[in-house]
Order: C-alpha cells, then sequence, then structure tokens
C-alpha cells in the first residue's frame, strides 16, 4: 500500500511541477491530520458560526482514552456585553437535575426508607393538595422510569407563561393541577411517556420521608460528598445571575430573547431553571456515578441501569432507566441525560465502553442543537 501511494505521489508532483503547483500538492498529500484538540475546537466554532445556530456560545468538555481531557469554548457567554465564553462557564441544566434526584432516591433505597416497588401513596404527605390520579397503583420505580402514566405539566400554555413573565414563582400544587388537568397517557406501567411531573412528585416524596428538602438531599448527598463546589441548586426568588454564569438565551425570529432571569421554581426536581453547573462538574458527576461512587451496593448501580424501551421520535435506539437515559448511536452505547432549561442547553453522556465523557454546554434552548451542532460531531472526530 506504501509503494502505491509513494507512486500516485511522485505522479502528482511531476503533474504540479508542470502546472506550477508542486508545493500546494505535497502540502495537501503529506499534511498531518489535524491534532484531536483542533478538531474539537473546529466543532465548537463551527457550532457558533452556524446560519442555523440559535446560541451565542458553548462549551465543550471531552474526556477520552487515549487523548486525556480537553476542554474548549467558543463564542459569547453575554451577547449583549460581548463577553466571551469561559470553560468555567455555568450554565441552568435542566433536565440533568432528574439524575441528581434519581441518585438520592436510590440511596434512599439502600437505607430502606423507600421501596422502589411500593405505591407512591404510601410515600406522599397525606394533606397533598392535589389528588393524585391511581397514586395506589404508581409505583416509585414508575415515577423514575416514566412510565407512572402521570400527565406532563409542561404544557403549551405553560410555555408561553414562561415566556411572557419568567419571574413567575411556580407553587407545587399549581403545577400539580395543571398535570392532573390532563389525560393520562395510559395506565400506570402499561407504556413510556416522559414527564416532568414524576419528578416533581419524586421532590415532594423525598422531603415528606426525610424532613428535608430535596435540594438540601442532594447538596448533602452529592454535592459535598463530590465536591461539586461550582454547582448550585437556588431557591425561589434568586434569580440574580451567579459569578461566570452565562446569559441564557430563546431565538425569537432572528432576535434572541434574554430568559436568564427565569424563576427558578418553575419545575422544581425535575430540573427547569433550578439547578447551575459547569461541564466540569458535570463530567465529574457522572462518572462518579457510573462508577458506583454513591452507592453502597453494586446492585443499586444495576437498578439505576435498567432501562424501559422509550421510543424516540427521531428514530434513534433509545432508552430510559432511573434517571439515566441510553442512546446507540452507531452501534456505541451513552448512559447519561439531556437538560434543557430556559436559556440553556446541555448533554451530559459516557460511553462506557469506548472509554469517552463528554459535555457540551450553550446557551440557548435548542436542545437538539446540544446534539447536531455539539455532541455528534465530536464523538465522529473521535471517531465513535
Amino acid at each position: 500500500m506504501r509503494d502505491i501511494l509513494g507512486t500516485m505521489l511522485i505522479g502528482l508532483v511531476a503533474i504540479g511541477t508542470l502546472l506550477g503547483v508542486t508545493g500546494d500538492v505535497v502540502d495537501v498529500l503529506q499534511r498531518e491530520p489535524a491534532p484531536i484538540e483542533a478538531r474539537l475546537q473546529r466543532v465548537l466554532d463551527r457550532g457558533v458560526e452556524s446560519r442555523r445556530s440559535s446560541y451565542p456560545g458553548a462549551v465543550l468538555y471531552v474526556d477520552s482514552e487515549p487523548s486525556g481531557i480537553w476542554s474548549g469554548v467558543a463564542g459569547l457567554a453575554n451577547a449583549a456585553t460581548g463577553e466571551a465564553m469561559t470553560a468555567d462557564s455555568r450554565f441552568c441544566i435542566g433536565s440533568i437535575t432528574k439524575t441528581f434526584v434519581a441518585t438520592v432516591v436510590l440511596q434512599l433505597m439502600e437505607e430502606g426508607v423507600i421501596d422502589l416497588d411500593a405505591s407512591i401513596d404510601i410515600y406522599l404527605p397525606e394533606n397533598l393538595p392535589v389528588a393524585i390520579s391511581n397514586m395506589e397503583r404508581i409505583t416509585v420505580r414508575m415515577l423514575l422510569n416514566h412510565t407512572s402514566g402521570i400527565p406532563e405539566w409542561l404544557t403549551e400554555d405553560v410555555i408561553a407563561r414562561l415566556t411572557e413573565d419568567p419571574s413567575t414563582v411556580w407553587k407545587i400544587d399549581e403545577v400539580l393541577r395543571i398535570a392532573m388537568a390532563q389525560d393520562m397517557p395510559f395506565e400506570p406501567g402499561e407504556g413510556y411517556a416522559y414527564s416532568n411531573t414524576d419528578y416533581t412528585i419524586l421532590g415532594l416524596i423525598i422531603e415528606e420521608q426525610t424532613g428535608v428538602s430535596w435540594e438540601d438531599q442532594v447538596r448533602a448527598r452529592v454535592l459535598d460528598p463530590l465536591d461539586l463546589i461550582d454547582t448550585v441548586i437556588r431557591n425561589p426568588g434568586e434569580t440574580s445571575p451567579l459569578p461566570r454564569m452565562a446569559r441564557g438565551y430563546v431565538a425569537m425570529g432572528r432576535d434572541l430573547m434574554d430568559l436568564t432571569l427565569t424563576d427558578p421554581s418553575m419545575a422544581g426536581a425535575a430540573g427547569g431553571n433550578v439547578m447551575v453547573s459547569t461541564a466540569k462538574d458535570l463530567a465529574y458527576f457522572i462518572t462518579a456515578l457510573l462508577d458506583g461512587e454513591l452507592f453502597t451496593s453494586a446492585q443499586t448501580l444495576d437498578e439505576m441501569l435498567g432501562f424501559v424501551d422509550a421510543p424516540d421520535e427521531n428514530g434513534i435506539p433509545y432508552w430510559y432507566g432511573l434517571g439515566l437515559e441510553r442512546y446507540d448511536i452507531d452501534g456505541v452505547n451513552f448512559i447519561g441525560h439531556a437538560g434543557g432549561a430556559v436559556g440553556y442547553s446541555t448533554v451530559m453522556y459516557v460511553a462506557p465502553d469506548a472509554g469517552i465523557t463528554l459535555v457540551a454546554s450553550h446557551n440557548a434552548y435548542d436542545l437538539g442543537a446540544a446534539y447536531l451542532d455539539l455532541m455528534i460531531p465530536a464523538l465522529k472526530q473521535l471517531g465513535k
């Protein structure tokens, strides 16, 4: 093979000499492939510069074998002031919050506080202001893997209200009333439908069974042990941007609407804008979680990795476990979670067999772009 390429090179050099472009031809054929760092940076730059891009800036964090850790940035953290994105910029992480909440529930299972296959009526407050349909037939596991049949509260009307008045402070009973006004998509345990309401209810269960809010439980059981110092859970009304926090946007035609001040109360334990983190912290969290560092028994992680079929509208092979997603992309399994918040999008995945951890965040609500512009092109550069 090498001799054939050498003969081709000599022939092309001869032709190039006649055309006066010998140097260019030789350079093209002999040029070394760009280093992986440069190729990953190009992914970021192209994502931000793409005509269909809806986000001013992005962060990409990759830990791969044998390349090691690489972190890159592109674009702006603040489109109004021109402030550049940095590797330690913070983002609202949306539904990635679910993975943190599920971790706490499984820790409580290990301690004998919660039985995953017990009905949720025995764990919820007796004075719950809104009746949850079929709660005597719905188990904790069904909430964790979205097989409960409980309707979604994030309706088109709610989304419109969020856009019109991001400062709205949402109450749990209001959220549950919105959900219970919808039709159940299926009977408990007889289907799959992603529902933020499932995790809103899990937050109530954690508080009722421990006497401590789900926020404090996540801090004590996950953030503090892993020393995730850049990850913060905000309280209702705390809308002021944190240090190094990128501004969050939603595309409105060709313009960007700044929705950074959306109230953290909008989704509770389901995610939304309540948790703020960095790509580095999230990469450390998902790696530690899948390494079993947050559980006392390996069997607990096996429970978390018990996936059910979760048909993806795009036809991509997809499954949901207990607060974890699994994708099959070109024969490689990726485990983690994605999070779309008001003004932000993040993907957080590990490919255990390929030795890759990847977190990508950008500052606009366009989760599809996080996959198509950042994650998948980065994986192609990594050879996956």
